[in-house]
């Protein structure tokens, strides 16, 4: 519970008491996502949050409830959504430390207005005209002030910034999820191994390293790739796999294990591993939850399974 304000915190600025509320938000979040790591299957992705990332999440609600275009990156574990805010990598939803906060209304100030003469001042004009002729000239009005300019190249040049921001997050579809697989060398080469609901690759986030189960029918394992996208490219990004041969079950890791994967707009992915020769594959990102079947803490397990130690008592045990 949070102690009693006293008489000169009451006097806190509307913005401070806010300011004040993300942070517990964040605060309660760590602790919920701590808790939820130390069981068997936490949800994959949720970043844990830090001094640092804790002033990031604090900027970004302060950018966010002025108005103003993104500070910078995202926090880890989110991306900006086309209206300038942050959504989850793992479902989309809005973090709490944002949540319900609006950008607050700009005021413009009113413009200077020439008020019409009184009836006593227009009296009195007339009364210190001077006959025809006079030299003297009638004072002029007084001009109202000037009006201010618009920054409209400023604020295009913010909008522009954050409108390619914002695009740029956008056309990388959320990275967590199950992608449909096609890979027509080995499903013609073994087209009786292949799963029920066909080739999958299940992606799952931990901060910067992507985790990958692949199922290729005659062939499935893990993938780990060092870093994770940040945007649309077709760039590839280089992996390492570790995974069996599902026919006499034989495992394989090591320096030769090695693919690429390119993450294209729209979900889509295309890449080459190196199971059967070098195996093209090209694939979609499934639509639902973007939670994928398994978590990125489960498939690092299983990478560790795969070892010189295992492989050996395996090899001893299919000759005995």
């Amino acid at each position: 519970m949070a102690p009693s304000m006293s008489g000169k915190s009451k006097k806190r600025k509307q913005s401070d008491i806010i300011s004040d509320d993300n942070n517990i938000n964040v605060d309660a979040e760590n602790q919920a996502i701590e808790s939820s790591n130390e069981k068997r299957t936490p949800i994959a992705g949720r970043p844990k949050q830090t001094a640092k990332s804790a002033k990031l999440t604090h900027k970004w609600a302060k950018s966010i409830e002025q108005g103003l275009p993104p500070p910078g990156a995202p926090p880890i574990g989110y991306h900006i959504t086309p209206n300038g805010r942050l959504a989850s990598d793992i479902d989309g939803s809005e973090p709490s430390f944002i949540r319900g906060i609006q950008p607050k209304a700009g005021r413009k100030e009113p413009e200077s207005k020439n008020e019409p003469p009184t009836k006593r001042q227009r009296a009195m004009a007339k009364s210190t005209t001077k006959p025809k002729g006079s030299s003297i000239k009638r004072e002029s009005k007084p001009k109202g002030e000037p009006k201010t300019k618009n920054n409209s190249k400023a604020k295009q040049t913010a909008s522009s910034r954050a409108s390619a921001t914002s695009s740029a997050a956008s056309s990388l579809a959320l990275t967590n999820g199950v992608y449909g697989i096609s890979c027509p060398q080995i499903e013609q080469e073994w087209p009786s191994d292949m799963p029920d609901d066909g080739l999958t690759l299940a992606l799952a986030l931990d901060k910067h390293t992507v985790w990958g189960a692949y199922d290729f029918g005659m062939f499935s394992g893990i993938i780990r790739l060092a870093q994770r996208p940040t945007s649309a490219s077709s760039t590839a990004i280089p992996f390492e796999w570790r995974g069996r041969e599902n026919g006499e079950g034989e495992m394989s890791f090591g320096d030769s294990c090695q693919g690429h994967i390119k993450f294209l707009e729209k979900g889509k992915i295309e890449g080459r591993i190196s199971l059967y020769g070098d195996a093209v594959f090209q694939g979609k990102k499934e639509t639902g939850p973007g939670a994928p079947r398994r978590t990125a803490k489960d498939m690092k397990e299983e990478w560790e399974t795969y070892n010189k130690d295992a492989y050996e008592r395996e090899r001893v045990g299919r000759w005995r």
